[in-house]
């Protein structure tokens, strides 16, 4: 699990520390260098998720400070395969694979830009465990507060305590908020404690958290399980059951309640300086709740970690014969901004935008009442591989194309 700082990701790591007996290691500082960036040298405080498959390619997001002027990610030593410094706040990085030997092994993870370099380890509860374990839950559907779910671990690390958890995807998306009141309630640990067995399995039957809501003890209104519609509308509807060990890392499977809210539809609008545009023409794209990779976003280019598909095409006005678009378009990944001093925290959303622009081409089948198209593929966070759930939200809007 990841140690306990003024991210609500890290509240994971103290819990399951208070209930395991531990105590939490003082964080580690950076070592400035010249200072060049504007934003400080890096920290890191969490990465969601908290644990990568040895066949490398696992998508992270990486909270922090000072990433402005990234300049290499590595774990382990070996660099990432991609990244990306979305701000100064959060990295995306893909995840190399395993040296041989290193399932359920943490390693360290370094950021370095030309400020200084920060690196995580194990100590400090800010590393990369590998593993290749398994987690279902038991049902996973339809649940209401209080239900039993049963929790099955297969493949981790053996003979090690850890704490089944409830809590809301927010845990993993705030970004620099307080710490307010005791533990809980940004997660629900599920009592009592367990462990693995010698073969690193694990079965257990939990009841779901009654009356899962932070805002009781001042926390975050937001964080409640069912989701809110306004977390769901970007991107995240659903809670989440995990099992983590301390010092290693926290595997996690999403749950749906019966009471879960249904996202908001995407928007798109289509931009130009005129009324009728022609082939060859710009056309500028905007819209919101582009929410079906909240973790990751998305890009017509697919070049940066966890992205999946965003397909932009032009269709005649049903929308029935429709061609691919020179588009340049991304949707951003969500995050969850918590800077409030007082209770309780009330965060700001950005994300799940959609911009770009295209060059109008094949327009010769629908002019001149055409169809812009736009879709963005899924995310299957479950699944650790980076890979795209081939499902799709869309959305569409009209334009008029002269000859």
């Amino acid at each position: 699990m990841r140690r306990f700082v003024r991210t609500s990701r890290s509240v994971v790591a103290a819990a399951v520390v208070a209930l395991l007996g531990g105590t939490l290691p003082v964080l580690a500082t950076a070592s400035p260098a010249a200072a060049v960036a504007s934003d400080g040298p890096p920290v890191i405080e969490y990465t969601t998720p908290q644990v990568a498959r040895t066949a490398g390619g696992t998508p992270v997001r990486i909270s922090g400070t000072g990433f402005k002027g990234t300049t290499s990610v590595t774990f382990g030593g070996v660099p990432a395969l991609d990244f990306k410094a979305v701000d100064s706040t959060l990295l995306t990085a893909t995840v190399p694979p395993a040296a041989p030997g290193q399932d359920n092994t943490s390693v360290d993870v370094t950021v370095t830009d030309n400020e200084g370099s920060f690196t995580g380890t194990a100590a400090n509860n800010t590393g990369m465990y590998y593993t290749d374990a398994t987690i279902n839950v038991t049902p996973s559907t339809g649940l209401n507060p209080g239900d039993p779910v049963t929790v099955t671990v297969a493949h981790y690390q053996p003979n090690a305590q850890g704490v089944i958890l409830e809590f809301n995807p927010l845990v993993g998306f705030h970004e620099g908020g307080p710490q307010p009141g005791p533990l809980p309630p940004y997660l629900q640990p599920l009592f009592p404690p367990t462990a693995t067995n010698g073969n690193g399995h694990l079965n257990q039957t939990r009841n779901l958290d009654p009356t899962y809501n932070a805002d009781h003890a001042g926390y975050d209104p937001n964080d409640t399980c069912a989701p809110t519609q306004i977390t769901a509308d970007y991107g995240l509807p659903q809670c989440i059951i995990g099992f983590g060990q301390f010092a290693t890392g926290t595997l996690e499977r999403h749950i749906t309640f019966a009471g879960n809210p249904v996202p908001a539809a995407p928007t798109l609008a289509v931009l130009s300086t005129t009324s009728v545009v022609h082939n060859g023409d710009t056309v500028s794209l905007a819209g919101v709740h582009w929410n079906n990779n909240a973790y990751f976003g998305s890009d017509t280019a697919q070049n940066d970690p966890g992205e999946t598909r965003l397909k932009a095409q032009i269709c005649n006005s049903d929308g029935t014969n429709c061609k691919f678009l020179s588009a340049m378009a991304s949707v951003d990944p969500t995050q969850y901004q918590t800077s409030s001093t007082t209770t309780p925290i009330q965060g700001v959303f950005i994300g799940a935008t959609l911009q770009g622009s295209f060059v109008v081409n094949n327009s010769g089948a629908c002019r001149p009442n055409c169809l812009v198209k736009v879709s963005q593929e899924g995310y299957n966070y479950d699944a650790y591989n980076g890979q795209g759930t081939g499902m799709f939200i869309t959305a569409t809007a009209p334009l008029t194309v002269g000859n």
